[in-house]
């Protein structure tokens, strides 16, 4: 009886990988974009990655191309990041620096689609009965990591935009 259950379970899963994946997703963006506003409305963002990014990417918005007040030279001279481009075209609809937390975490867990894709995949076998429902675990077992979610969480570096490609 108990195994009918399980059996049930799994191929509710299995049925529903994609939707369940979706779900998901979103709530654990909803999560970590609130705690990225929690931390920034109680001044908890200690090192100052988050306001250098914010303010290259509002004064590129603005037609000044990669000037920042911190540092004298260019912001090409300490980093050569062009993504700061397509970033300046969104801060004209909001220019505040939770834009960047909130895009930070959209690129992160969307890593997770190619992640569950790949995985079904290779879980595609005569032998493996539910190749959705382990492909969302290995989906889901990269997004619960500590070490992405404090990517997630910990100011805002253009470097995890490359987690996404990568996956």
């Amino acid at each position: 009886m108990p195994d009918t259950r399980l059996q049930q379970i799994l191929n509710f899963f299995e049925r529903r990988a994609v939707l369940i994946l979706w779900i998901l997703t979103i709530a654990m963006s909803g999560a970590l974009i609130g705690l990225g506003f929690y931390k920034y409305a109680n001044f908890q963002y200690a090192s100052l990655d988050l306001a250098i990014y914010s303010q290259v990417i509002w004064n590129t918005s603005l037609g000044r191309l990669f000037e920042m007040s911190i540092h004298p030279q260019s912001y090409l001279g300490d980093h050569f990041e062009l993504y700061i481009l397509p970033l300046s075209v969104l801060y004209k609809i909001w220019s505040d620096p939770r834009t960047l937390i909130i895009i930070q975490v959209i690129i992160i867990n969307a890593a997770v689609f190619p992640f569950f894709f790949l995985a079904r995949n290779l879980f595609k076998k005569p032998a493996i009965k539910f190749p959705s429902a382990l492909a969302l675990l290995v989906a889901y077992t990269f997004l619960l990591n500590p070490q992405v979610i404090n990517a997630a969480l910990f100011e805002f570096h253009i470097i995890v935009f490359f987690i996404l490609p990568l996956a």
